[in-house]
């Protein structure tokens, strides 16, 4: 089976840098676009394609394919959102070149500040569904437009729609869908031990769960179909 060319939409800290090892196995190289905004980055894309790049990655809202000449195969992954915000505050304390990083070094803000009082917390609370809804206007919030416009896109276009819980599933899934070979994979980019965040608090769960409502919805409703289509598979 030919591989298809593919385009994996990389939610921050969902399980991105082994997919993306997983795709290069697959395809030699991986093409990154990284940003919420795809204005400027379709000419290095449509360069990359004319190369004879087949496999593009990256921290970017949907709407890559449109800017490209070939016809793509989307995936992506999803994470239990209370999880994915946890691990992302942890990820952002490990690194100061993050453009994150200096608002919350410089207040010290626990996981709870982080959630309800960061300058760009609109960025990543609820920003599964941001980015699957292709929300690329700055700066503004994911909303319930954003939610069902997310929930559209994975039920129309997307090949492989898995779960950073069920990882081993998606992949297989993928090599079924997109004529994949690789059997194996190495776990990247994962906090070691040490450096993990606790689990939040009472409160600071309900204030995540909160403020990422959309997100919820959106993980439960992927979740759910990813398993009907399991069954079925």
């Amino acid at each position: 089976m030919t591989k298809k060319p593919v385009i994996f939409v990389h939610i921050p800290k969902a399980a991105g840098a082994t997919l993306t090892e997983v795709m290069r196995a697959e395809y030699g190289r991986v093409h990154r676009v990284d940003g919420y905004a795809l204005t400027g980055q379709g000419s290095a894309a449509r360069k990359a394609e004319r190369a004879g790049t087949r496999a593009f990655a990256g921290n970017m809202p949907f709407g890559l394919a449109d800017r490209l000449r070939g016809s793509y195969a989307y995936v992506t992954l999803l994470r239990e959102p209370v999880a994915r915000i946890v691990s992302h505050y942890g990820w952002v304390l490990r690194h100061p070149e993050s453009p994150l990083w200096p608002a919350l070094a410089s207040s010290g803000m626990t996981l709870a500040e982080y959630v309800r009082s960061h300058p760009l917390q609109d960025l990543f609370n609820n920003g599964q569904t941001r980015v699957l809804g292709g929300w690329t206007r700055s700066r503004m919030p994911a909303d319930e437009e954003t939610l069902e416009t997310a929930k559209r896109n994975l039920e129309r276009t997307f090949a492989v729609v898995g779960t950073v819980e069920r990882f081993d599933d998606a992949l297989d899934a993928m090599r079924r869908e997109l004529g994949w070979e690789t059997s194996g994979y190495r776990r990247l980019n994962a906090a070691p031990p040490a450096q993990r965040a606790v689990a939040p608090d009472a409160f600071t769960q309900r204030d995540i769960e909160k403020r990422n409502a959309l997100d919820i919805e959106l993980y439960s409703w992927a979740a759910a179909r990813f398993e009907r289509e399991e069954v079925g598979a």
